[in-house]
């Protein structure tokens, strides 16, 4: 794992994401899902779409929209025409965006989450709304390191068709940016199908 220096005392990039305060209560998933299943009125057992979640899976600015507008970007097509494509999703979060993605342009994705309770909780998440562990494959690891490059060549038959990551990126540091960018140079068939929402690359 990645480390940093932070005042006397050093801490894993795991560590430091959770003194951010992004989402370090996930008991809440639990409980969201337990208020929508109230609403809609079924019981635990009875199946559970993934667009009942969407509300707080889906974590960032323009919610599915952003998510089509990102599809669009990486030249997915909906329905049928889009089978048979591999997507990388760096920072998966809750999945609710690969959800997205597998339900409306029939690909598969790839996620990987940093922290490992998000990670679990997507994993329990994709489960409850039935989705194939086939269709979003969970990768808990820091994306910018070589261990997780071999991981993620190992969880796709081929090489990735695109990526993409959501308001992710912008929490690496300069070094691991840099790292993440070449981890995808040889991670995707072609890197102009790489989407970074509010990414920047510093080169200089």
């Amino acid at each position: 794992d990645i480390s940093y220096n932070m005042g006397a005392e050093e801490v894993t990039a795991e560590e430091e994401i959770k003194t951010m305060q992004l989402y370090s209560h996930m008991d809440r998933v639990k409980n969201e899902v337990k208020a929508v299943e109230a609403a809609l009125g079924i019981s635990t057992e009875q199946p559970l779409s993934y667009k009942a979640v969407l509300g707080f899976t889906c974590l960032n600015y323009t919610g599915v929209s952003g998510v089509d507008a990102s599809a669009k970007a990486m030249g997915l097509k909906s329905g049928s025409e889009g089978e048979g494509k591999t997507l990388l999703d760096i920072g998966c979060g809750l999945c609710g965006p690969a959800r997205h993605l597998t339900a409306n342009y029939n690909c598969t994705v790839v996620g990987v989450e940093l922290q490992t309770e998000l990670a679990e909780a997507s994993a329990w998440l994709s489960k409850r709304c039935g989705i194939d562990a086939d269709r979003i494959k969970g990768v808990n690891a820091n994306a910018a390191t070589d261990e997780t490059l071999k991981t993620l060549q190992a969880a796709s038959s081929s090489q990735y068709d695109a990526a993409y990551s959501l308001l992710t990126v912008l929490h690496f540091s300069r070094e691991d940016r840099l790292k993440l960018w070449s981890n995808l140079s040889t991670l995707m068939k072609k890197v102009k199908h790489c989407n970074m929402h509010l990414f920047t690359l510093l080169l200089e």
